[in-house]
């Protein structure tokens, strides 16, 4: 009966490999300051929206994950956030005139293509889409200087 023997070296290669593969080191943490298209590469970043910007994710993969935020305190002009040719569903926590709710997709089950962040959404308001491999599901919260709902699904 033999013994197979792996070196310190080939041990590093595999927890680098591993890392990498799951990002659980350090989720880059990127400004978004024009219009993007998302790919699988993507995925596990954190993308903060300084400007008004369209953004389009890429077709669902099992365990795609983005999550945005509004850095700048009440923008001057929305942001969207686009899946093509599928539907996304969740809702996501508002507070509005010191009222928590809940912003949902309109009727359950019929999901949404389109998320549009407003335009007077304060500073630290978040929207994360998360894929199954086939569909978005989207959680947040947020809160705009008028006190109107942050973000609309369409």
């Amino acid at each position: 009966m033999g013994t197979k023997r792996v070196g310190w070296a080939r041990i590093r290669s595999l927890i680098n490999e591993n890392q990498n593969q799951i990002k659980i080191r350090n989720n880059k943490l990127r400004a978004l300051t024009a219009d993007t298209t998302l790919t699988a590469a993507d995925s596990g970043d954190i993308f903060t929206l300084v400007t008004a910007v369209d953004v389009t994710l890429p077709a669902p993969g099992t365990g795609l994950r983005y999550r945005f935020l509004v850095k700048e305190n009440t923008p001057a002009t929305a942001c969207t956030v686009v899946a093509t040719s599928t539907l996304c569903f969740g809702s996501c926590l508002a507070d509005t005139n010191g009222t928590l709710s809940l912003v949902a997709n309109g009727t359950p089950g019929t999901g949404f293509t389109t998320a549009t962040i407003h335009a007077d959404t304060e500073q630290g308001a978040w929207l994360e889409y998360t894929s199954d491999g086939t569909n978005w599901y989207v959680h947040g919260s947020g809160t705009t200087a008028s006190g109107n709902v942050w973000v609309a699904y369409t």
